[in-house]
């Protein structure tokens, strides 16, 4: 899986990715980043501090770039992508066979994930989609089993601050996690 990923990125994506962002929302991302980075300030004129975007987590991110490493923003975001959707992907794997689909079947259907072009054009768009799919998957599989015994791990606790960060990056993503809390409930 994971060469079919590296594959899928270098030759759908990568010639796209050379030519820079995507969208004018990836440009506004990294410019909200180095005011965060510069003048601390949370817009897109420094002087006027306003949200400026929907993805608070994902503009500190950017702007944690901007301020400690340096990277040109499109390397750092895409590169960042990179590893979050190749991540994604085995935590997808690791999710179909946790739930008892055979080998065969799990990466036949995470490589059509995968490998589908909007999936890999997310991971070359500078943005935060890929890390937010990400963050829902592992707080799936990081939801307490019915069999786990007690401690932080299987409070529940590790599900919840996952769940709060895909928030951070996705707002609208709030009812997503009431919706699967709510399921846990009624069907641990």
């Amino acid at each position: 899986l994971l060469a079919l990923q590296v594959l899928g990125l270098a030759v759908v994506g990568w010639p796209a990715a050379r030519s820079g962002y995507p969208l004018d929302d990836s440009w506004i991302f990294t410019v909200l980043a180095r005011n965060v980075a510069e003048f601390h300030s949370w817009g897109y004129n420094p002087q006027a501090h306003t949200s400026g975007a929907t993805s608070l987590l994902w503009t500190a991110l950017l702007s944690l770039n901007t301020r400690l490493l340096g990277c040109s923003p499109i390397a750092f975001s895409h590169g960042a992508n990179a590893l979050f959707f190749l991540a994604l992907g085995q935590l997808l794997l690791r999710l179909l066979l946790r739930c008892g689909s055979s080998a065969p079947r799990a990466l036949s259907l995470v490589a059509l994930f995968c490998l589908g072009g909007n999936v890999i054009w997310l991971a070359w768009s500078g943005m935060e989609p890929i890390l937010f799919m990400l963050l829902v998957v592992a707080a799936v599989l990081a939801l307490p089993r019915r069999a786990a015994g007690g401690g932080w791990l299987a409070s529940g606790v590790p599900s919840g601050l996952l769940l709060g960060a895909a928030a951070a990056l996705r707002p609208d993503s709030i009812a997503a996690c009431c919706v699967l809390f709510g399921a846990c409930a009624v069907a641990p």
